[in-house]
C-alpha cells in the first residue's frame, strides 16, 4: 500500500496555493474607522463647547445689529423725518393775479363777489392758475428724536401745458408789497429753491423769452447758504414764491429734502397740486377783472384792455 503525500500547511493552516478565507467575524461594537477630512475637522471644531461660547454671542449681536438696521430702515421709509404741508399764501405779498380758462358770469361776479379771498377760492375751485407766480407757505414740523436738517426745497413739475387763458383777474394790494426771499423758477427742469438778494434796481433773470425783471436778483440755491435744524415737535415755516415765463401752464408740488445723522430723505409735501401760468400779452384776454376796493361795496369789476396795462409785461409784480 503506497504512503499519501504529505501535505505542507502554511503557518496560517491554508493549503499552499489556495487563499485563506477568514472567517472571523468583527465584534458588532467596534466603531468604524473615521476618515479624516477638513470638513469633518471642521465640524469637530466647531462643536467645540468652547468656540460655541464664544460665537454664540458675536453671532447674536450680528443678528440683533441686523434687525435694528432693517428696523430702521423701515422706520424711515414709513415714518418721514419732518412732516410737511404746503398751501397757497396769497397774502404774502399783498396782492394777486390768476387766469381762468373760461369766462366768468359778470352779473353773477359783479353782484355777488365782495372779497378777494372768494373771488380767489372760486377760481382755484374752477381751475384757475396764479399768474405769473404762487406764493406758498411750506410748513415742517420735525418728527424725529435728536435733531433734522432740512437740506434742500425743490418743485416736482407735474405738466406743462400750452396756457390758453380766457380771462385774468387782479386783486391790487390793499398794502404795501413785501419782497420774498425764497423763490422757485418754475422754468428750469427741477425748480431748486434760490435766494433772492434784494436790490434798487432791476434784475434780469437770465434765459427769458421776453423781458421778465425781478425787484431783486435771484441768487445761490437757498440752501447752500442757509441751514435749518428741527427738534422733535418743532414747526418751521418757509415762504415760498414760485414764478414762470414763457407760453406754459405749469402744474407742480412741493418736495422736501432733509438729513438726519448722515442718512438722507426725500419728503413729498401735502397740500394742493399748484398751478402757475405765465402773463400773457392782453389781446388773448377776452375778460379782464379787477377787484376794486373804492367801491361801496368793494366789488369786482370787468375793465378793458386799455384799462389794464400788463401787456408789456412777463412782469413779476414785486
Amino acid at each position: 500500500m503506497s504512503k499519501r503525500p504529505k501535505v505542507r500547511q502554511s503557518s496560517r493552516g491554508a493549503v499552499a496555493g489556495q487563499r485563506h478565507k477568514d472567517t472571523r467575524q468583527r465584534p458588532t461594537n467596534a466603531a468604524p474607522k473615521v476618515h479624516r477630512t477638513p470638513v469633518n475637522t471642521l465640524r469637530n471644531w466647531l462643536r467645540s463647547p468652547w468656540i460655541i461660547a464664544v460665537l454664540a454671542p458675536v453671532l447674536t449681536a450680528a443678528i440683533f445689529g441686523i434687525v435694528k438696521i432693517a428696523q430702521a430702515r423701515y422706520e424711515a421709509s414709513t415714518n418721514p423725518f419732518v412732516t410737511a404741508y404746503a398751501n397757497y399764501d396769497p397774502t404774502a405779498n399783498g396782492t394777486w393775479l390768476m387766469s381762468a380758462e373760461k369766462a366768468l358770469d359778470s352779473r353773477f361776479f359783479s353782484r355777488y363777489i365782495r372779497t378777494c379771498d372768494t373771488m380767489r377760492s372760486l377760481l382755484l375751485a374752477s381751475g384757475g392758475a396764479d399768474t405769473p407766480e404762487s406764493s406758498i407757505r411750506l410748513h415742517l414740523v420735525g418728527t424725529q428724536n435728536g435733531t433734522v436738517t432740512i437740506s434742500g426745497v425743490q418743485a416736482e413739475i407735474i405738466s406743462r401745458t400750452p396756457a390758453k387763458p380766457v380771462a385774468i383777474i387782479g386783486c391790487p394790494s390793499a398794502g404795501t408789497v413785501a419782497t420774498p426771499q425764497v423763490a422757485l423758477d418754475l422754468r428750469q427742469a427741477v425748480p431748486t429753491a434760490l435766494s433772492i438778494i434784494p436790490s434798487s434796481g432791476l434784475g434780469d433773470i437770465p434765459g427769458t423769452d421776453g423781458s421778465v425783471h425781478l425787484d431783486g436778483q435771484l441768487g445761490k440755491p437757498y440752501f447752500r447758504t442757509n441751514i435749518i435744524t428741527l427738534t422733535k415737535g418743532e414747526p418751521f415755516d418757509i415762504p415760498i414764491t414760485a414764478f414762470v415765463a414763457g407760453s406754459d401752464l405749469v402744474r407742480w408740488r412741493l418736495v422736501v429734502d432733509v438729513e438726519q445723522n448722515g442718512s438722507q430723505q426725500q419728503v413729498n409735501v401735502t397740500g394742493p397740486v399748484f398751478a402757475t401760468a405765465p402773463v400773457l400779452c392782453h389781446s388773448v384776454y377776452a375778460q379782464n377783472w379787477t377787484f376794486q376796493w373804492d367801491l361801496v361795496p368793494p366789488r369786482l369789476v370787468h375793465t378793458t384792455n386799455e384799462e389794464t396795462q400788463l401787456c408789456a409785461g412777463n412782469t413779476l409784480p414785486y
